[in-house]
């Protein structure tokens, strides 16, 4: 990965993209796998059930 420091200097696109590629070989030299997730797909799980909003709160009758 690239070393980090304090402040980070500002890198060129092509310096970046090369960080990157660089990044992207070390994840995959060890043994990792990259996931790829069709468009449109989201990763949010709704599993709360529906909630009921209360617009004012008047008497019941």
């Amino acid at each position: 990965m690239a070393k980090k420091t304090k402040r980070q200097q500002k890198l060129s696109s092509a310096d970046a993209r090369q960080t990157i590629a660089e990044d992207v070989q070390a994840f995959l030299a060890a043994g990792n796998k990259i996931q790829v997730i069709p468009a449109g797909v989201s990763g949010w799980r709704g599993n709360a059930g529906p909630r009921h909003i209360v617009l004012s709160k008047g008497k019941k009758s």
